[in-house]
């Protein structure tokens, strides 16, 4: 499942969509394209933002289907399976992760690969682990 619809489908654990901030919120020297960044839900920001900019690009409609499956795990699998510069460091309790996904990484880049069970999204950098994780696979 890509990125993009695994966030669409589990939006209401990250927020509410549509908010709207005040100008205040930004502060002074805070610029209108965050503003307006801030005032988008994710589904929003792909629908207005995302889908327009790859149009654009391939000068032709893109749909968010054709994203999503452009985006996806597998449609990248074997760019994935064939680069060893490729490490993931997987969260199982990111509210992203689906059991279908952990089980292709496992089976398919089970070399380059660590689980850890406990960070969420992006907060298992908090634990110093995983930072040693990290550096030691940029000293390859």
């Amino acid at each position: 499942m890509s990125l993009t619809q695994q966030v669409t489908s589990r939006w209401s654990k990250i927020g509410k969509p549509g908010r709207k901030l005040s100008s205040n919120t930004v502060g002074a020297t805070g610029r209108i394209f965050y503003r307006r960044a801030y005032e988008l839900s994710f589904p929003g920001y792909v629908s207005e933002l995302v889908v327009p900019y790859y149009s654009k690009l391939w000068n032709r409609q893109v749909t968010l289907e054709e994203l999503n499956k452009k985006s996806s795990l597998y449609a990248i699998g074997d760019k994935l399976v064939n680069n060893d510069k490729v490490f993931v460091i997987y969260t199982t309790n990111d509210f992203l992760a689906n059991d279908a996904d952990r089980v292709w990484l496992a089976e398919h880049i089970a070399k380059h690969i660590v689980f850890f069970n406990s960070g969420g999204h992006i907060g298992q950098l908090f634990f110093q682990k995983v930072r040693d994780h990290i550096e030691s696979l940029l000293q390859l």
